[in-house]
């Protein structure tokens, strides 16, 4: 799953670098902000569930991340489709996989 998220924000860079005039050399932060914020997420999502009890954090991460793709769908404008987007990869990352 981790391969198929880092390959679906690689492949969103062309469009980003045309639509907001990015630089070959900033990409390279988008790249990194989305794999640090990835990781601390999944880190984070795994010692809530640990506190908290996985099926507690399931819940409330698929909960939080259907929230947000409502809100994501329901976005008029970009910025709208921005500010949904991090809740719903939280939500995401906050419902860590039973292992």
């Amino acid at each position: 799953m981790l391969v198929l998220d880092v390959a679906v924000a690689t492949v969103a860079l062309v469009p980003i670098q045309r639509e907001f005039d990015v630089s070959p050399g900033n990409l390279q932060w988008v790249t990194t902000a989305y794999g640090v914020t990835f990781g601390g997420l999944l880190v984070l999502g795994g010692r809530l569930a640990d506190v908290l009890g996985g099926r507690r954090m399931l819940q409330a991460g698929l909960t939080m991340f259907t929230i947000a793709s409502v809100g994501c769908g329901a976005a008029q404008e970009p910025w709208q489709r921005s500010s949904a987007a991090e809740p719903r990869e939280s939500g995401q990352r906050s419902a860590p996989p039973r292992h």
